[in-house]
């Protein structure tokens, strides 16, 4: 058959224009059988149709009859077996009784898996499935006699197009249906927006698509049309969902509120409170749920949420705030701020601290307002801000010599409380520094001090005096010389040096009174307040030299020339903290001692001696594998009352080691002592235990004092010897 009038995109039955084709079946035309009887037949039968073409039918318990077309017996059908295309309605009438339990098949292919119930004589629409086979069957036990089937159709060739579905934003949505489809095949595009988001529809260019029906399944839009003969481009286009937000005044006797209306989800929406006079906002609030405060905003902006949304506006009697503002808070401090009701006393205070004036309260224009630190008003219907400024008192500080003959003073000059300043005095030639006084008495004996300012001005005086003359006489110039100042002021201390030769040394200071003063090479007085007369004297000298095996654990101090019979001290002066004076021993590597210092008596002739070291290392830096802990009556680190204490640190011990160190320190007090022992079959000995005390513990003996809730430390020290493989210390 030709395809007469068929719209270009789709082809729809009820569309004005189309040319509609109809079968007739009934029994002017083409019975499938003819004969009498009641017998039914079965069979196949070729029928002219009244557009004269052939249709060819297989048929099931047709029985004869001369008023319709056919009767079916029970079980009967017939089905068309020649294609019929495009097959949209099929109008079946009945005659006699109409009985329930007659049904219509329908396939596009003859497997007829479509069916519909007929109950009465009526058209049946396919609803666009558009069939090309359709089958009636009785499935009564009682004949159905049928009087005419009336088919309407359009007749395709096969010709096909494609169908092109897209998504104008593809994270707003997804689409599927897209494909090659048979002119006058159904199609179904479907578009799924996502969260929060609809499908405005599909279209063609800027052109909504209407040529069809649309319909949802759950969130996804579905629209249903027919294949046409040509191509066609549909885009999926997608809005937000609106929501509607709710805006309600909790009383419109205090304030009212901007109107509900609809928003588009995702955008932001704006609500707005307007109060009364004398009235505030207090907040808004989330209605459906729990009354939970929102927002202080007034306006309040928020992101349009999917659900609808319920704001309560709460108003309260109206607050305005004063601010106060120290413009420098070292010199003083604000109160009195804070929030205020319209007509309320309002008083704010300024404090001032030492060394500080108020200027005043200045406003937010910088204009003064008050020179009163206390101001009080009544509140306006407006925030206030008002700023205290101050201002640091400058003093005056004047520094004066007592004579200005006998030296020079600065540091004169005007400061502001808290602020320092120095003051120094110089001496001329002759003269000397005493000290500075002020009104109130003796300062500094320092020539240089620095001084805080104060809430007041002040005045020193730089006392100068003058200089006594020191006299030095050597009675051996060819044994040595002498160094010393040869003036300096009463009450300043002074050093004369007598410095021998080689194979000399100092016999004795003595005065003029021939009174002798001291052996020592130097003598450091207080001078006098008069001239000081002093003489030296030189004798045969032995030399004394002390070293050190290694400068970088220590230095040492007493070498010189001294003569026969004086004592003498030889000390190390430690460098490094963890070493300790081993020995000193001669140019024959005898040990002398070990003690630090060593003080002997001066023979009559040349000292060598070498201080040696041992190196200790604390637990914490050395490479050691060790648990740690101290329990004292059931209190980590304490001794309760008068019970005992013990704890351990074990230690593997490296093999270089072979001497420990032990230092307990504790607080004042008394009940307690330190033991130690040794695991692995090694033995310790009192005597192989040197324990260093604390400045808090007296005495080097391994008897400590503790008290209740005293704290015990405990540190191991190690030197580079070797001793077993662990130990053990307890305490009691």
């Amino acid at each position: 058959f030709s395809l007469l009038n068929i719209n270009k995109h789709h082809f729809e039955p009820t569309q004005a224009g189309i040319q509609k084709y109809e079968l007739v079946f009934d029994s002017e035309h083409n019975k499938l059988h003819s004969h009498t009887g009641l017998s039914p037949y079965n069979g196949e039968a070729t029928v002219k149709t009244n557009l004269n073409n052939d249709i060819d039918f297989s048929y099931h318990q047709v029985v004869a009859s001369q008023d319709s077309w056919h009767k079916l017996g029970a079980n009967g059908y017939f089905c068309n077996k020649s294609i019929i295309h495009g097959i949209y309605t099929i109008e079946v009438n009945l005659g006699g009784v109409y009985y329930d339990g007659y049904t219509i098949s329908f396939s596009k292919d003859d497997s007829f898996d479509h069916s519909q119930t007929l109950s009465h004589s009526e058209v049946y629409d396919f609803d666009g499935y558009y069939p090309n086979y359709f089958k009636i069957t009785n499935n009564n036990s009682k004949n159905l006699d049928i009087l005419s089937v009336k088919i309407t159709f359009a007749c395709f060739d096969g010709q096909s197009a494609a169908v092109t579905i897209e998504s104008e934003d593809e994270t707003l949505g997804i689409v599927s249906g897209s494909g090659v489809y048979t002119t006058g095949q159904k199609v179904i595009a479907k578009a799924t927006p996502i969260e929060g988001y609809y499908c405005k529809g599909f279209y063609i260019g800027s052109d909504l698509f209407e040529d069809g029906t649309y319909y949802y399944e759950g969130d996804t839009y579905c629209f249903r049309f027919y294949m046409g003969i040509e191509d066609i481009h549909l885009v999926a286009k997608f809005a937000p969902q609106s929501v509607m937000v709710y805006v309600i005044s909790e009383s419109e006797e205090k304030g009212t509120v901007s109107e509900s209306r609809y928003w588009d989800y995702g955008s932001v929406a704006e609500v707005t409170a307007y109060p009364i006079e004398n009235y505030a906002l207090e907040g808004w609030y989330d209605l459906y749920n729990g009354n939970e405060p929102v927002s202080n905003d007034n306006p309040y902006s928020f992101v349009v949420p999917l659900e609808s949304v319920y704001l309560v506006a709460r108003f309260k009697v109206a607050t305005y705030n004063v601010t106060l503002i120290s413009a420098n808070p070292d010199c003083g401090s604000v109160s009195g701020g804070g929030e205020k009701t319209f007509d309320e006393n309002v008083t704010i205070r300024a404090s001032v601290k030492s060394g500080a004036r108020f200027v005043g309260w200045f406003d937010e224009n910088d204009e003064l307002v008050s020179t009163e630190p206390i101001m009080s008003f009544k509140m306006p219907r407006k925030d206030l801000t008002y700023t205290a400024k101050y201002e640091w008192i400058k003093y005056t500080v004047e520094a004066n010599p007592s004579d200005p003959a006998k030296g020079t003073v600065t540091g004169s000059g005007t400061y502001i409380y808290g602020e320092t300043y120095t003051l120094t005095a110089t001496p001329f030639e002759h003269y000397s520094f005493y000290a500075w006084y002020n009104s109130n008495g003796l300062v500094s004996r320092e020539p240089t001090i620095t001084l805080t300012m104060y809430t007041s001005s002040m005045v020193y005086e730089a006392l100068f005096i003058d200089n006594h003359h020191i006299y030095v006489f050597n009675e051996n110039e060819d044994r040595g010389t002498v160094s010393f100042e040869s003036e300096c002021a009463y009450g300043h201390e002074t050093t004369v040096t007598a410095n021998a030769e080689i194979g000399y040394a100092v016999n004795f200071w003595y005065d003029s009174n021939h009174e002798i003063i001291t052996d020592d090479a130097s003598y450091t007085f207080e001078m006098p307040d008069h001239n000081v007369t002093l003489y030296v004297s030189f004798t045969t000298g032995y030399t004394a030299t002390f070293l050190s095996s290694d400068e970088t654990y220590g230095i040492i101090v007493g070498s010189g020339q001294y003569k026969a019979g004086k004592m003498v001290t030889a000390k190390m002066e430690r460098v490094f903290d963890g070493a300790y004076l081993s020995e000193w021993v001669d140019d024959e590597n005898n040990v002398i001692s070990t003690d630090n210092p060593y003080t002997f008596e001066m023979p009559n002739h040349d000292v060598k001696l070498t201080a040696t070291y041992k190196k200790v290392v604390s637990i914490d830096n050395a490479t050691l594998n060790n648990s740690y802990n101290i329990t004292i009556s059931g209190k980590e680190g304490y001794k309760i009352g008068t019970g005992k204490a013990s704890g351990y640190i074990t230690m593997n011990v490296p093999s270089t080691v072979k001497r420990l160190m032990f230092r307990a320190v504790a607080w004042n007090g008394d009940g307690g002592t330190i033991s130690l022992s040794a695991t692995n079959g090694v033995s310790l000995s009192e005597g192989t235990i040197s324990v260093v005390a604390d400045p808090k513990v007296s005495g080097d003996s391994p008897y400590i004092s503790i008290t209740d809730e005293d704290k015990i430390l405990f540190d191991i020290l190690l030197d580079n010897n070797t001793i077993g493989s662990a130990i053990t210390i307890s305490t009691s």
